[in-house]
């Protein structure tokens, strides 16, 4: 098997993997839509491919996404083809191609390090956490797994709770933290219609 990871200059290179993407039944399928990409589109610094030499098609797409001056999110709006997702295992039960710790996160944050950027990857779960305890143990890069949820989202709405994440970074962020408890709280204030139940 043969990978090449190439930067595009453009979205409408990646038009029709966006398309099978943002069609797939996901709960984060609209972050692919193409319209709403283009949005985000000036932010990025680098936006990925990875294609499939061999077989021949993109298999993978991965943004190194500017947030200041000095920090960056690396592995935004990462999406891998279903079938090298799934099927593509070898005996120790991994994939054969691992495209964001193999080659998203190595290059993208390098290009971070060289450039005296701060990088950071954030899962919207605390139930992935281990997702990004594997890729920082996995990568070898210095990244570190932060405590409590990190607001990561371009808007002073802090009672969104889908903009609170787990974060692993090199270095500090800046960002806003909360407890998880102090996350929890905020959801169960929306679910309730706003009235405060803490006390009750």
């Amino acid at each position: 098997m043969e990978f090449k990871l190439e930067t595009i200059s453009s979205l409408e290179e990646i038009a029709t993997v966006l398309e099978r993407a943002s069609s797939e039944k996901h709960h984060n399928s609209n972050n692919y839509v193409l319209d709403n990409l283009k949005k985000r589109w000036k932010n990025y610094i680098l936006f990925q491919k990875l294609t499939d030499v061999v077989m021949g098609g993109v298999i993978a797409i991965s943004g190194l996404y500017r947030y200041n001056s000095k920090l960056a999110r690396v592995c935004d709006r990462t999406w891998i083809d279903p079938v090298y997702r799934n099927q593509y295992l070898n005996k120790k039960n991994e994939m054969a191609v691992r495209p964001i710790i193999d080659y998203f996160v190595p290059t993208q944050t390098r290009y971070c390090i060289d450039n005296d950027i701060v990088p950071f990857i954030s899962v919207q779960y605390p139930s992935r956490t281990k997702v990004l305890e594997r890729v920082a143990r996995e990568t070898e890069l210095g990244y570190e797994l932060l405590d409590d949820l990190l607001f990561t989202c371009h808007h002073d709405n802090y009672d969104s709770t889908n903009c609170w994440h787990r974060v692993i970074s090199i270095g500090d962020t800046g960002l806003m933290r909360k407890t998880t408890d102090e996350v929890d709280s905020i959801h169960e204030r929306r679910v309730n219609g706003g009235v405060d139940l803490s006390g009750v």
